[in-house]
């Protein structure tokens, strides 16, 4: 039986980021196996996790998008002052998060996923992932 912290578990159903699920445990509103989470526990597949009195459990499919994210389009999930972001543009009916970001007035490939191992693995620096960008300048540029 694979044991994991909790703000992992229930980031792997989908409900929310890690850092936000750390806060729902700390408000409160998370249970395991009918009692009050503490946080860093460790839960497995057998427990019974609720979140708002309601049951989750890990997704079992896996998603990866390949998103051409357009000019105009904020690289992050949540923002009241974005015009549009990532999250609205692509539309996908499970929560996904993305590897790296790319400013308002960027555009380029961003990949989405609902696999956050996946995302840990090609963002953590260690693994030395290269990176390439095409830049356009509107002048010449000097030293």
């Amino acid at each position: 039986m694979l044991m994991m912290r909790l703000n992992k578990y229930i980031a792997s159903c989908g409900f929310c980021s890690r850092r936000e699920a750390d806060q729902l445990i700390e408000g409160g509103r998370v249970c395991v196996n009918g009692q009050t989470a503490i946080s860093g526990m460790q839960v497995s597949d057998a427990d019974l996790v609720e979140v708002d009195k309601k049951f989750v459990k890990p997704m079992s499919e896996k998603v990866v998008l390949a998103y051409n994210k357009p000019v105009g389009v904020t690289c992050t999930e949540k923002d009241k002052h974005a015009e549009k972001t990532i999250v609205e543009a692509v539309n996908y009916p499970v929560r996904l998060t993305y590897a790296g970001r790319l400013d308002k007035e960027s555009e380029g490939l961003m990949i989405m996923t609902n696999d956050g191992e996946l995302i840990q693995r090609m963002m953590k620096g260690a693994n030395r992932h290269e990176k390439e960008y095409v830049v356009k300048v509107d002048r010449e540029i000097t030293h």
